[in-house]
């Protein structure tokens, strides 16, 4: 006897999200524009290790910080335009920590506050050779021996004095430069290390 033939629904396909769907991951911090807004949903790891908030809208993957400025501002972004986060945050998409640049800003940006465009996995090594008491020149070498990684000594130099690479927690790090006077108690705040505002005190070009 011939089995009935039987059709099975076809499984409903999962909505694609619209532009205006990026807000329902957002924290917004009820509208607050002081603080960051950081994304709840998926991320991208970039190069330098920072976590890049992403959501896919029609097939294609986006980044969240750009969209919402575009939603924000009313305009589409040129291809070579760069979205920069005032606040050093990368999770961030709260658009009035946004502004709109070129890649040559943010190179600048990225050399005049606290990061070099090293991998936080390079850092974290850097680090932890100077907990044990490697010299700065030593670091440099090492890196360059080791891992192929090029940093100079003077860049080992702030890393250690807290001035670049300031939101990856180190709390040897923070107690050395508190300890030499490289930073003082308004740097923080709930016990975090904010991100580099102005000058600390001291030479930027001895080793401590």
């Amino acid at each position: 006897m011939t089995e009935p033939i039987t059709f099975k629904p076809k499984a409903k396909r999962k909505p694609r999200n619209a532009e205006t769907d990026v807000f329902k991951k957002l924290d917004m911090k009820g509208g607050d524009k002081e603080q960051c807004w950081e994304w709840q949903g998926r991320f991208h790891i970039g190069n330098g290790g920072e976590q890049r908030a992403i959501i896919t809208i029609a097939g294609v993957r986006r980044y969240v910080h750009r969209l919402v400025w575009e939603l924000y501002n009313g305009r589409a972004l040129a291809h070579k335009e760069v979205v920069r986060h005032k606040c050093d945050n990368t999770k961030c998409c709260n658009p009035f920590h946004l502004i709109v640049g070129t890649q040559k800003d943010n190179v600048q940006d990225m050399l005049e506050r606290e990061r070099t465009g090293h991998k936080h996995a390079d850092v974290k090594k850097i680090m932890q050779l100077l907990e044990i008491g490697c010299s700065s020149e030593y670091v440099s070498a090492y890196m360059k021996k080791e891992r192929d990684v090029e940093i100079d000594a003077s860049t080992v130099r702030r890393i250690k004095r807290r001035r670049y690479y300031r939101f990856i927690e180190w709390e040897w790090g923070d107690k050395y430069a508190l300890d030499k006077g490289y930073l003082v108690a308004s740097d923080f705040r709930d016990g975090k290390l904010l991100p580099y505002a102005e000058a600390r005190k001291g030479d930027e070009d001895g080793e401590p």
